[in-house]
């Protein structure tokens, strides 16, 4: 680990620490406090790029209240009546900010997100799909992240959180 360090100058290991610190805060957070879930790692990540020299990124992450007002127009509730497990994706995920959002709705609607809803999301950006990898487990979302060329279908690797693990008649069900 000292190593790894040792080749950042002062500035950047502050950056480090700094965001570090803010992570484990948020997520501790998070677990603490469902009703205000958020999109903590898209936020810091957003902030981070602006302040580097890779402003040319071309990545602009949905705010969490944009996210919040597509889902809840979006979301078919009548699923959820008439289905024990209903399915969502989303091709291009980022950070997750749509799948926290639909997990805050139905946690609002005071429908089980766990145990109801299998997400299965990808990203072609390898950071994208930790970041929604992390956020999703420390919700305890059941999801499916891939790290996956949506256009292509070529994927490289997959990452499945906690709750899918342990209710493994959700990928029965979706064959996934």
């Amino acid at each position: 680990m000292e190593a790894i360090f040792k080749q950042y100058g002062g500035d950047e290991l502050e950056v480090f620490l700094e965001l570090k610190s803010r992570i484990t805060n948020l997520l501790i957070d998070q677990i603490k406090d469902l009703e205000n879930m958020s999109d903590h790692l898209g936020k810091i990540y957003m902030e981070l790029i602006s302040k580097s020299k890779q402003k040319d990124t071309a990545q602009v992450f949905t705010p969490i209240h944009v996210a919040e007002l597509m889902t809840g127009m979006t979301l078919n509730m009548n699923e959820f009546k008439e289905k024990a497990i209903v399915s969502i994706n989303d091709p291009c995920v980022g950070a997750g900010v749509f799948m926290i959002a639909a997990c805050k709705f139905l946690n609002s609607k005071k429908i089980n997100y766990t145990s109801r809803l299998l997400i299965v999301c990808n990203d072609i950006d390898l950071i994208c799909v930790y970041m929604t990898y992390v956020q999703l487990s420390f919700i305890g979302a059941s999801a499916v992240v891939e790290h996956k060329n949506t256009i292509t279908q070529e994927k490289w690797d997959e990452f499945r959180t906690l709750g899918v693990l342990l209710n493994p008649a959700m990928i029965k069900n979706f064959g996934h």
